[in-house]
């Protein structure tokens, strides 16, 4: 039994906790420092804090020491008593998974709405990114707690100190299956995991494809695991040519002004680098029907399990008739969901564009409704990525004429997360190289690279500090990082 199959309140799935806690105490042994009072709402809080405490202390906890505590405590005397005897009466242990699941998907839902308010208060004031991140970080606390664990108190009293441990507290993969961005911060909020679409969305030019070079290069290249990448909007040359600027640090602007000859020579290089080395990458340029993509991933798939899917973009699958747009995209999300990312038991990476309300209002952050046919892609995704850069009042640097460059601030908006943290992560994006890094410094070695890399490759004279790379280093000097 799980969330999806028990069609009650939040407030009556606290109540359901409560009671699980007090009769099997138990289960509150393993759980009680992951779930803090503000999970519950009321009354309810109350009630957990006076379990709490006699659990801490303990206490027998019984309808008698439970009323006894709440006089002792502030507005304990709020809670009628036949809601303490109510505790009391049997509850289904079964039930303990979708308790935990609907309590933490609410207060997920009150912790993010109360976060966006704050921020869209700073934006309205035009605080800093910093400031921005210092209320991210305040809401940033794991509260993922009630997904995919077990269903009976036999079950819990035998691994759920394990699995709260080290698959949800400290953010660690556990699990060989699971797949990460190449991004620490972004990995330590949710890891993907095998028979779920994950969707990364954005207006052009904001680093969709960037980000999911940069996983696909993770995993392929760093993990030694098997990636295919459906590219619909470029061809295979042209991505490929991407993921070498990624792995050789060069600029993009510089390899469009490189020589041909010595572009094709590097080609060749990389080409027998991949081959040699094992990296199992596949590009695939030729299927845009929905269909073709299914059997395509199929057949793959049936000569050796792949592990990412990445489809590049959404909008662009065609349904192979003479199909509306929005039909061919909602019927291409529960295909993909079902026949591709569950049929295969594999990680699906999709990319998806977003509507142009985002640009007409002020840039404000991006949220689910702004997807397009957000309701059939909002219904499959285990996780929303948006990708939205820093709008022009909040970033921290002007050029030389009083104008304001985008110096790679981007936000990673996380508007949905199944099995992780919804929030925003502040990052700095190269976007000539394919690559999101968490701090500045690291930007400003990248840019160095590339900088020496356009010397070496067309001749340009190298300088280290350049405008862009002086700006850089301003903005870490007043310590921003």
């Amino acid at each position: 039994m799980n969330a999806q199959t028990i069609s009650v309140s939040s407030y009556d799935a606290e109540q359901g906790l409560l009671r699980l806690f007090c009769q099997h105490k138990e289960i509150l042994g393993y759980v009680s420092e992951s779930i803090l009072p503000e999970y519950f709402t009321d009354i309810n809080r109350l009630l957990y804090t006076a379990i709490y405490e006699l659990f801490k202390t303990n206490f027998a906890i019984d309808a008698i020491t439970i009323s006894h505590y709440l006089t002792r405590i502030p507005h304990g005397s709020r809670v009628p008593s036949s809601i303490v005897s109510d505790l009391f009466q049997p509850e289904d242990k079964n039930k303990l998974e979708a308790y935990l699941s609907i309590v933490t998907e609410h207060y997920k839902a009150r912790n993010y709405q109360s976060m966006m308010v704050e921020l869209q208060k700073a934006m309205t004031e035009n605080k800093s990114s910093g400031i921005m991140a210092e209320i991210v970080s305040r809401y940033n606390s794991n509260i993922d707690l009630g997904i995919s664990k077990p269903k009976s108190i036999d079950m819990v009293v035998a691994s759920y100190e394990k699995e709260l441990t080290e698959d949800i507290f400290h953010g660690r993969k556990v699990d060989r299956n699971l797949i990460g961005f190449g991004i620490n911060k972004l990995d330590s909020h949710d890891l993907m995991r095998p028979g779920n679409v994950y969707i990364v969305a954005g207006r052009p030019g904001k680093g969709k494809t960037s980000l999911m070079i940069q996983a696909a290069y993770h995993n392929a290249f760093i993990e030694k695991k098997r990636v295919v990448i459906f590219s619909l909007e470029m061809t295979n040359m042209e991505l490929l040519e991407k993921i070498y600027c990624r792995h050789a640090n060069i600029d993009s602007e510089i390899w469009l002004k490189m020589d041909k000859k010595v572009k094709l020579k590097e080609m060749q290089v990389f080409k027998s680098f991949i081959i040699a080395n094992h990296i199992d990458l596949i590009v695939d340029e030729q299927c845009h029907e929905l269909e073709s993509i299914v059997n395509r991933a199929a057949a793959l798939n049936a000569q050796k399990p792949i592990d990412l899917i990445c489809i590049d973009y959404a909008q662009l699958i065609t349904g192979g008739k003479s199909e509306d747009l929005r039909v061919v995209l909602v019927r291409a999300m529960n295909t993909i969901k079902n026949h591709v990312a569950k049929k295969l038991n594999t990680v699906v990476m999709l990319l998806s564009q977003i509507g142009k309300d985002v640009e007409k209002q002020n840039n404000r952050i991006p949220v689910l409704a702004d997807l397009m046919e957000s309701s059939a892609i909002e219904q499959v995704a285990a996780s929303a990525f948006f990708l939205h850069s820093v709008p022009p009042n909040l970033r921290s640097t002007f050029d030389d004429e009083g104008h304001i460059p985008n110096n790679g601030e981007t936000l990673i908006v996380i508007n949905k997360s199944r099995f992780g943290r919804v929030g925003i992560l502040p990052m700095w994006f190269a976007g000539g190289v394919n690559l999101f890094v968490e701090k500045l410094q690291e930007l400003i070695q990248i840019k160095i690279k590339t900088n020496k890399n356009r010397s070496e490759y067309i001749g340009i004279p190298f300088v280290e500090d350049t405008p862009e790379i002086l700006n850089l280093k301003g903005l870490l000097q007043e310590g921003i990082k």
